[in-house]
């Protein structure tokens, strides 16, 4: 919040503050209401005068891309049934990967203290095939070769959220297929809202519970990757436009959406998923309208990066010790 609204003009256009890391998603924006998050930010100009702003300020840890994709596949996998997997035979997130050659995800993503890097599903153990055979899903989870062994036939599970034929292996017994289906994709991505395990700080009922301003606001790290990397969208967020393009992104099947992005494949895998989950984060987590809303997607303004260093950096030289007061 201290970087962008002194890039923006030094702090004489207050705009709010969104940003979307690898583990956590944060706010800030000026607020008189007296409301738990509710904070003082003092600061002395080059004259020596104080200038004051009452802001809200929320972290909410665990909805992330990394952490939120995690949670998201063992929802997923958890109806099945048949899967014979024990629990030993998974890791701590329910999921066992499965070592491959696959694109390397970027670094996009920026949380408080470490930067954790949004995952592509090549951490998560994906694995592309370029003959997908589906007949299986409905089969026994063995077949019986002769007295002695057994061929293990794995489950199959689609997912919207992937692009058609796109196929992850989360663990020899069990598959998911990518269907490519925004809409539905959308809907299978809402109740991630819900309150998670040991929250502090989640969203009640799927929602903020906070009253957003009409004020401008900014937001960062993956909120423009998403807007950007393959969209290559303008910077002012719009709704129609991010729903219409993602529509027809997802629907693609992964041979033409590898074909069309051959030189930028980092993150691709993801794509389909950030951009319903930037969705309902916006407007039914945050609660942002669907039109008219003022929300730039950047990572830079008037040429200054916008990062948590150089918050800390304006707040080093100019913040005011409430003690010294």
């Amino acid at each position: 919040w201290l970087a962008a609204n002194y890039g923006n003009g030094r702090f004489g256009n207050i705009v709010g503050f969104l940003d979307w890391g690898g583990a956590s998603v944060q706010i800030a924006y000026e607020s008189n209401e007296k409301i738990d998050g509710n904070i003082k930010i003092k600061l002395k100009n080059g004259k020596g005068e104080l200038k004051e702003w009452n802001l809200f300020v929320a972290s909410y840890l665990g909805y992330g891309t990394t952490e939120l994709r995690k949670r998201y596949l063992k929802t997923l996998a958890a109806p099945s049934k048949q899967s014979t997997t024990t629990d030993n035979q998974m890791n701590n997130d329910g999921i066992q990967p499965e070592s491959q050659d696959s694109p390397k995800q970027e670094n996009h993503t920026k949380d408080e203290q470490t930067p954790s890097p949004a995952p592509s599903e090549s951490s998560l153990g994906s694995q592309q095939f370029n003959n997908t055979n589906s007949e299986n899903t409905n089969k026994n989870n063995t077949i019986s070769q002769n007295e002695n062994s057994t061929v293990k036939i794995p489950i199959i599970l689609t997912d919207p959220c992937l692009n058609k034929d796109y196929t992850l292996v989360l663990h020899e017994e069990l598959q998911v297929i990518g269907t490519g289906d925004f809409t539905q994709c959308t809907e299978a991505t809402k109740h991630l809202l819900q309150p998670i395990k040991n929250c502090t700080n989640c969203f009640a009922d799927g929602k903020a519970n906070i009253h957003i301003p009409s004020t401008e606001f900014v937001a960062i790290s993956e909120f423009y990757y998403t807007m950007h990397d393959y969209y290559k969208l303008p910077d002012y967020y719009d709704f129609h436009s991010v729903t219409q393009i993602s529509k027809e992104f997802c629907s693609y099947s992964w041979n033409i959406v590898l074909n069309q992005h051959q030189n930028h494949t980092q993150g691709l895998d993801l794509q389909c998923f950030k951009s319903a989950w930037l969705v309902n984060l916006l407007h039914v987590g945050f609660g942002f309208p669907l039109d008219d809303i003022n929300l730039r997607c950047i990572k830079s303004v008037n040429d200054l990066p916008l990062t948590w260093t150089v918050g800390a950096l304006i707040d080093q030289i100019s913040g005011v010790d409430e003690d010294y007061l």
